[in-house]
């Protein structure tokens, strides 16, 4: 009996130690993930400048996240945001999958860089997603989230969204031209939904990006020169296809304008209710785009139709 109480004391102890250990260690443990994630996922430095996780509290603050420019871009970065709220189910924080029920980045600061030959830094990124991705989304992404701690989370809002356009510039003008799209919010549901078991911080934060660069092609239809938005829109459409469904329910969510051109964020069957004097989509013309995810190629093309011709 001695034995046994000897036994459950050293159990004891190390339970403590342990629980110990994860309370002092929690917030640069959380941080390290954050920064591993981010850049395992977009092929370029991500760093935050501090996390704050509460274990009892359930809460995770981060401040300061930072997403470099890729190689070769001036702008100071790609996005950058000031603050990063999320509450957590408390018991999930020391399990296997963290639960999430709150999500809300706040302020995020993003340029989007053109260089000759319509190159861009966001177009850098995604390419990376789509070597992350893999062919038909069964490749990086699928490998990466066998390992480490998983995040379910259903909403993630991201709000006050600031896009500088560094732009190449045309005929006559010497510089390249700055102007910016103002996002007041993104709202996006259901962001693991696909995933019971949930996803892995690199999975989620390439979830996010051709959502949000979804959102920008929305916003900024009138402003963006054709050929720029022609091109984001392949890319878009080339990235989504790799990351799979949980990224193209994300993007679906973004607007008509994107989503709709796509052939994404409609469940299988479901059909819009037609106008009053309009044709009911199952007897229109086939939408030429239907089957994107089959040519991603055909985006750029079409896109011009979408948003109303070239600049």
């Amino acid at each position: 009996m001695k034995k046994v109480m000897i036994v459950l004391a050293v159990i004891v102890v190390l339970v403590i130690a342990v629980i110990a250990v994860a309370w002092v260690f929690v917030d640069s443990i959380a941080k390290a993930a954050i920064e591993k994630g981010g850049t395992a996922a977009l092929g370029v430095a991500t760093t935050v400048q501090s996390v704050s996780v509460s274990l009892l509290g359930g809460t995770v603050d981060l401040s300061g996240l930072l997403v470099a420019n890729p190689t070769g871009f001036e702008t100071p970065h790609l996005m950058e945001s000031r603050a990063i709220n999320i509450g957590v189910r408390p018991g999930s924080l020391l399990s296997d999958t963290i639960e999430v029920n709150q999500f809300v980045i706040d302020g995020l600061d993003m340029y989007l860089e053109q260089q000759p030959g319509n190159k861009t830094n966001v177009g850098v990124v995604m390419d990376h997603l789509k070597e992350f991705g893999g062919e038909g989304g069964q490749g990086g992404a699928k490998k990466e989230s066998s390992g480490g701690k998983k995040i379910k989370v259903d909403t993630i809002l991201v709000q006050n969204i600031v896009v500088h356009l560094k732009l190449q510039p045309v005929l006559g003008r010497s510089q390249a031209k700055v102007r910016d799209i103002t996002i007041p919010k993104i709202e996006m549901k259901d962001v693991t939904s696909d995933n019971a078991q949930g996803v892995v911080v690199s999975e989620l934060m390439a979830r996010l990006m051709p959502a949000i660069t979804a959102a920008i092609l929305q916003e900024g239809a009138d402003v963006l020169p054709a050929a720029l938005r022609d091109g984001l829109g392949k890319d878009l459409a080339e990235t989504t296809k790799a990351l799979g469904g949980g990224a193209s329910d994300l993007v679906g969510q973004m607007g008509k304008g994107v989503g709709g051109l796509l052939g994404i964020g409609q469940k299988s069957g479901e059909q819009e209710p037609s106008k009053e004097g309009e044709t009911p989509k199952d007897q229109q013309p086939k939408n030429p785009l239907e089957g994107l995810q089959e040519a991603p190629k055909k985006l750029g093309e079409d896109l011009k139709d979408i948003f109303g011709g070239g600049k």
